[in-house]
């Protein structure tokens, strides 16, 4: 214990002065823990894995401050940064987005559009399995995200950036994306990359490659949430089958829909 060698050096009040000490800190902790609350354009969301704040507003303050409302936010998910570390966090959150820094303990921070992530970096989740659509109804799960299929007469019009379509009945799949996928939007002209699609729907480059799109053969028909291709849409009334995608994590999905 280390208490009883500052007391035999310099003296009993020691024991004191640490307890005090010990109140004083946990008092600013509380303090800017409580600050948190007052800040609400920070956007803070802790989740199992991490923390995210909003770059715009974090960037408005002064350094010390920014590195503060960080280290406030960093315990909230267990995550211990220290004055200088959060200052160098503070100044990385204005790097372009998309750039990384490593943190002690295989904790991360990531630039992602207008958010900084600090996370732990655990190994990614697999990529998942392709799924044929057959039959008349079904139901699959695609990683992170749930796709279920029935067969129901096409609607007289289509959403472009929806999570619910309508296709013809047979060969399609729900697969990852793949470099060079590309597609015609609804109602836009001229095929436009699945991968700038994803980025301009605010995807996390790590979870690009995770992210379902709908294709028959090589041509893709829609990518949930985010686009529906001009090819394959079935008239008005014909037999069709009604795709749904919901994702798991809800607030995420709500987010980009």
């Amino acid at each position: 214990m280390l208490l009883p060698l500052l007391i035999e050096r310099f003296g009993a009040g020691v024991a004191g002065d640490v307890l005090r000490l010990g109140r004083h800190a946990a008092w600013e902790r509380r303090a800017w823990d409580r600050a948190l609350e007052l800040v609400p354009d920070l956007s803070l969301r802790v989740g199992a894995n991490g923390f995210d704040v909003a770059r715009g507003a974090l960037a408005r303050y002064d350094a010390t401050l920014a590195a503060a409302l960080l280290g406030a936010a960093a315990r909230r998910a267990a995550l211990v940064l220290g004055p200088t570390r959060a200052q160098h966090v503070a100044a990385f959150a204005g790097k372009a987005s998309g750039r990384r820094m490593q943190l002690p303990g295989g904790w991360v921070a990531e630039t992602t559009f207008e958010w900084l992530r600090v996370f732990h970096d655990v190994a990614p989740p697999p990529t998942p399995q392709a799924v044929n659509g057959s039959g008349g109804h079904g139901r699959a799960v695609f990683g992170e995200f749930v796709v279920s299929w029935e067969a129901e007469p096409a609607p007289h019009a289509l959403e472009r950036a929806g999570w619910t379509t309508w296709i013809g009945l047979a060969g399609w799949e729900l697969r990852p994306y793949h470099a060079g996928d590309r597609l015609v939007p609804l109602g836009g002209v001229g095929h436009r990359p699945v991968r700038r699609l994803l980025m301009e729907a605010q995807v996390p480059r790590g979870e690009r490659g995770r992210y379902p799109v709908i294709a028959r053969g090589e041509t893709i028909l829609w990518i949930p949430g985010i686009c529906r291709s001009a090819a394959d849409l079935p008239s008005p009334g014909t037999p069709a089958v009604r795709l749904d995608v919901t994702e798991c994590r809800e607030s995420e999905a709500n987010r980009r829909a």
